[in-house]
């Protein structure tokens, strides 16, 4: 097997049915708080530094069932920035965390 074919079956959530449902709840209310905007790879969000402690631990939790998920967090004195990138296969599932906009 070569390192492509390795990287391309670990593009895959370990959570099923309502956990990962119950996942992406909470990454549609954390958010919802920002204006989430497409960038190479991901999404890149500026959201309040209040929602720091949720966004952590967010990241902390994606990590254990999404390993192909690389996030960045910057703290400034105004803003928290949290960065979502994956492999391109993965578009799809960095998709699903952004909230759908109200129609």
């Amino acid at each position: 097997m070569t390192d492509g074919m390795r990287n391309q079956e670990a593009i895959a959530c370990s959570l099923t049915g309502s956990s990962q449902a119950a996942r992406i709840a909470d990454w549609h209310r954390v958010l919802g708080r920002g204006a989430p905007r497409e960038g190479p790879g991901g999404f890149a969000v500026d959201l309040p530094r209040e929602t720091a402690d949720d966004v952590f631990a967010l990241v902390l939790a994606e990590q254990r069932c999404c390993p192909f998920l690389a996030f960045g967090l910057r703290l400034t004195a105004g803003k928290l920035t949290l960065t979502v990138t994956a492999p391109e296969s993965a578009a799809a599932l960095v998709a699903e965390l952004l909230p759908r906009p109200s129609t």
